[in-house]
């Protein structure tokens, strides 16, 4: 049980006040606690504009699943067009089991003359360097 608040303190603090609220179960709390910083700034921005919404721990172990997530996936998730026949955690799982990635090779990043280290660092850094990245590049140029 102790694991689970350890957990907790990975969430930005929009998410975690909505858990100490109780808005969100301490247990969606966790299960969103996996996610990387950016995605955890995306469902927090996107809880934040939706107060209505109501987060199962089911929910929040597919936005797990989706990650990257992006507002689309979570007007899915949370809001599914009436004229589908499929149920919304079906179409999520599937979408889940094959999401759309890009790769690319760490010769071309060490191309951009920046001085992080792509050679030891893991996959998840890398990706989470490349968000912020990008992320200041369009804060930049608005």
């Amino acid at each position: 049980m102790i694991q689970r608040y350890i957990k907790l303190t990975k969430l930005t603090p929009g998410l975690l006040n909505m858990v100490d609220d109780g808005r969100l179960p301490v247990m969606v709390g966790v299960e969103l606690a996996y996610l990387l910083h950016a995605d955890l700034e995306m469902v927090s921005s996107y809880l934040l504009n939706h107060p209505q919404l109501e987060v199962s721990v089911n929910q929040a172990g597919l936005i797990r699943k989706l990650c990257p997530v992006s507002i689309i996936e979570l007007d899915h998730l949370f809001f599914p067009c009436e004229s589908e026949d499929e149920p919304k955690e079906q179409k999520l799982e599937k979408k889940a089991v094959s999401p759309v990635s890009v790769s690319i090779k760490i010769d071309d990043l060490k191309d951009l003359g920046c001085d992080f280290d792509f050679e030891e660092s893991s996959k998840a850094d890398i990706r989470e360097f490349i968000l912020e990245s990008l992320n200041d590049y369009f804060q930049q140029s608005d």
